[in-house]
């Protein structure tokens, strides 16, 4: 690249820097390109400024607008990325996915009214009288805003939160705290979790009480157990919200535990299950799916990365004591609903296949389990304990209940 370009690089990024509060987004060291973020800017939150002549973005769209994804990832999914070229190139065919701009002293050059929030931008380009000390304080300056919005972030940002992953990760506290309270004061920890939203297939096949495919969740016996799914689902959460949006994120998170839970439910025999591993595994299926619609599969990092993952989560759930049909279901579900949520117009075809694949798995997943006899082996004792607690608890219209329907139960076995 040549020094009058990168002179104007210098001068846009002091441009943006100062005078439109952009900052500087950490990314692997390259010779010819800045990304600047300003998450307040309505139209560009993001924009990349470059040395490289305008053609190599169109040999380099696929890592670019990856980048991009990456970076606007929580943004309105129509903003486009504003690219600006340091270069004396003209700008000649519009792109749907990205704006093209060229700049240089003499000439700015695009396709569209690109630069209507920054008209004052033919200015920063022109040619300055005293090169050396001029870019000396352009420097200066832009390190020292940078510092200085470094100091800002570290005030917490509340709104900066996967709320809905927060909101996830205190009701399994509140809950746990609870079911600490009721085992230690009635002495059996597993009646209480279990009267606190356990899987427990037992109660499931005689009760009818499906409600604790959700439920399971939220309940955790051990605070190992808690500490390690609330940190997987915080981490989980702060890329996969942004990534999907609330309303898409709790979908996933919930449908997710549910289809792991019904796994358990069709493949396993009479067990207590305990934990929300289904849906952190379904978050990794959806942001699995994610990495191959934006390309960012193709990346050696990435793609190393995700098998390390992959590889010690399957390990972990080929140990004893672990639901490896509840992280599967869990994953299986993510996957689904990762691709149905896909905003790629090139797989439209995929996604109505795979509506039809989660139905067809919900109608199996149905039938298998309507048709379940393994039921074995039965806990008397412990049911009866979950009885005690709940009558001495002031919920004798639920021991009643639940004690009429164990009767039936047993009796059929």
């Amino acid at each position: 690249m040549s020094e009058k370009n990168d002179a104007i690089l210098l001068k846009l990024a002091h441009y943006f820097v100062l005078k439109h509060e952009y900052r500087f987004v950490p990314t692997q060291k390259s010779k010819d390109e800045i990304w600047l973020l300003n998450p307040n800017h309505s139209v560009y939150p993001v924009i990349r400024l470059s040395t490289a002549s305008l053609g190599s973005t169109f040999f380099d769209k696929e890592r670019i607008l990856t980048m991009f994804k990456t970076i606007s990832g929580k943004f309105d999914a129509s903003l486009k990325l504003l690219d600006i070229h340091a270069v004396d190139e003209p700008v000649t065919d519009p792109d749907d996915d990205i704006i093209v701009i060229s700049v240089s002293p003499t000439n700015i050059s695009t396709s569209d009214q690109s630069l209507a929030d920054f008209t004052d931008i033919k200015e920063v380009i022109l040619p300055i009288e005293d090169p050396k000390n001029d870019y000396k304080d352009m420097i200066k300056e832009i390190n020292d805003a940078h510092m200085n919005k470094k100091v800002q972030r570290k005030k917490f940002d509340f709104s900066a939160l996967p709320m809905v992953s927060v909101v996830f990760a205190a009701l399994a506290f509140l809950n746990f705290l609870l079911i600490q309270v009721l085992g230690y004061v009635y002495g059996d920890i597993y009646a209480a979790s279990i009267l606190l939203g356990a899987y427990y297939k037992t109660f499931v096949a005689s009760g009818f009480e499906v409600w604790r495919f959700l439920t399971v969740g939220f309940v955790h016996i051990s605070v190992f157990h808690l500490l390690i799914n609330t940190m997987a689902l915080m981490n989980l959460g702060t890329i996969t919200e942004k990534i999907y949006g609330k309303v898409r994120f709790t979908v996933i998170l919930v449908v997710s535990i549910i289809i792991g839970s019904l796994f358990v439910y069709v493949g396993e025999g009479n067990n207590l299950t305990v934990g929300m591993s289904g849906g952190l595994y379904g978050l990794m299926g959806a942001l699995f799916v994610y990495t191959f619609e934006t390309g960012m599969i193709k990346q050696p990092n990435v793609r190393s990365q995700f098998i390390r993952i992959l590889t010690v989560n399957i390990i972990i759930s080929l140990m004893p004591g672990i639901s490896l049909m509840g992280h599967l279901g869990g994953f299986v579900g993510g996957v689904l609903l990762g691709v149905i949520f896909t905003r790629n117009d090139a797989w439209s075809m995929l996604r109505k296949n795979t509506v039809v694949a989660m139905l067809g798995l919900v109608i199996a997943l149905g039938y298998l389990g309507i048709n379940n006899t393994n039921f074995s082996p039965l806990y008397g004792a412990t049911d009866q304990k979950v009885l005690e607690i709940a009558e001495d608890l002031g919920l004798g219209f639920y021991a009643d209940h639940m004690e009429q329907r164990l009767v039936d139960f047993y009796f059929k076995r």
